[in-house]
């Protein structure tokens, strides 16, 4: 794997190289470097992986999630509980990462309103309904409504 110079950590180049062979190897960067916005969405770029190891803050920002949902199907899991719980957010991960909403919190996969919102962005969606909603006979004809 790549070795940390002597302060811990590697240089932006060197980082994003190791990047493309492993989302692991942001754990080499400095925690300047975990907490740069620009550096880490570069960094989501080459490999969503590295999603694990950006600063706790960075976790809460819209656009780093998104991002990473693009190449990490886990990336909505690392949002806080405030990200999880807001319905517009959450059909946007879909809209980029259906599987995103197995993360979403019991309630809004449970809501027949919401689980329709998300079949017409993504009509894979509906895989992810809790198993509730889906054994609903009136959801299953509005979902086949709207899909």
């Amino acid at each position: 794997m790549l070795a940390a110079s002597a302060g811990g950590s590697c240089d932006r180049s060197l980082l994003l190289a190791a990047l493309k062979q492993s989302g692991e190897a942001m754990q080499f960067a400095s925690q300047e470097l975990k907490a740069d916005k620009a550096f880490v969405l570069e960094a989501l770029r080459v490999d969503g992986w590295a999603l694990h190891y950006v600063a706790k803050d960075l976790l809460a920002d819209r656009k780093v999630i998104l991002d990473a949902l693009l190449s990490n199907k886990l990336a909505l899991d690392y949002a806080p509980e405030v990200l999880r719980c807001d319905p517009g957010f959450v059909l946007e991960a879909v809209r980029r990462r259906p599987e995103a909403l197995r993360f979403a919190p019991l309630e809004l996969r449970s809501s027949a309103d919401f689980i329709l919102q998300a079949i017409e962005v993504c009509p894979e969606a509906l895989e992810f309904a809790s198993t509730t909603l889906l054994s609903d006979p009136d959801f299953a004809c509005q979902a086949i409504a709207v899909n």
